[in-house]
């Protein structure tokens, strides 16, 4: 859940122009550094999963086309914690709040790797088909929690997502336990 912001282009949805924005900026950025030119891009998991479908094509869809293998995306996967948000409703107006999940649950990514017992950890998802641990991996899909600026807590389960981690990011960061954010303001 996300703000919703009017582009004025009913065709497409703002998610969608946003992150053609970003990634339009990302590739500026890129161009201005040249050749040798990295950039790390910190974001949403949805927003650098490579997603496409007709009526989306995220940020990570747009910058894999352009750059081919060069781009690499993570996702951030946690299995309990504290974490800001706003709470409920569907625009970004309100407090932000101080919000905990319990632990991750049994069957969801987070959950596999709570078991694991490793925290923090980065995990290169690209020599998966070759390590039998996460070989059915390809042929099952499981849930990952998706939470963004916006949080109601009366829908815990709408944050949960069946998505195939393999084929959409190349490496996951693993935080067992989360710490919300020090607010500025």
């Amino acid at each position: 859940r996300g703000c919703d912001l009017d582009f004025g282009d009913t065709r497409r949805t703002s998610w969608d122009k946003r992150d053609r924005t970003m990634a339009a900026k990302c590739s500026e950025f890129l161009r201005q550094a040249g050749h040798k030119g990295k950039l790390i891009l910190w974001a949403h998991n949805a927003h650098v999963a490579t997603l496409n479908s007709q009526r989306r094509k995220s940020l990570g869809a747009h910058l894999k086309d352009k750059l081919g293998s060069k781009f690499v995306n993570f996702a951030l996967l946690f299995n309990n914690g504290s974490f800001h948000a706003v709470e409920g409703g569907n625009n970004c107006g309100g407090t932000i709040k101080r919000f905990r999940f319990a632990k991750a649950a049994v069957g969801s990514y987070e959950y596999f790797f709570a078991k694991l017992g490793i925290s923090p950890a980065i995990i290169d998802l690209r020599v998966i088909p070759r390590n039998r641990l996460f070989r059915n991996w390809y042929t099952n899909t499981y849930t990952v929690r998706e939470v963004g600026a916006i949080y109601d807590p009366k829908l815990t389960k709408t944050y949960d997502h069946r998505i195939d981690l393999p084929t959409k990011f190349n490496g996951i960061v693993w935080v067992n336990t989360i710490t919300p954010s020090r607010l500025l303001l």
